[in-house]
């Protein structure tokens, strides 16, 4: 639950930061780091005995890439 406090933070952070310049731009960075947190959660509450090992690899292989592009 922690870390969906974070993500809904991060979320009314950078939502503010848009209203409050007045323009319609969202910074990549920010959601790069909210795709990066919810991946990170779906890391902690996973079953790693029930789930197919393709789907582990795939969520791995999804946080390399939001992490080089970070």
């Amino acid at each position: 639950m922690i870390f969906t406090v974070l993500i809904a933070l991060e979320f009314n952070h950078s939502t503010i930061g848009v209203l409050h310049r007045k323009e319609s731009i969202v910074q990549v960075r920010t959601v790069v780091l909210i795709a990066l947190l919810a991946l990170v959660r779906k890391f902690i509450i996973l079953d790693a005995t029930k789930t197919e090992p393709l789907t582990i690899i795939g969520l791995a292989a999804a946080i390399l890439a939001l992490g080089s592009v970070h």
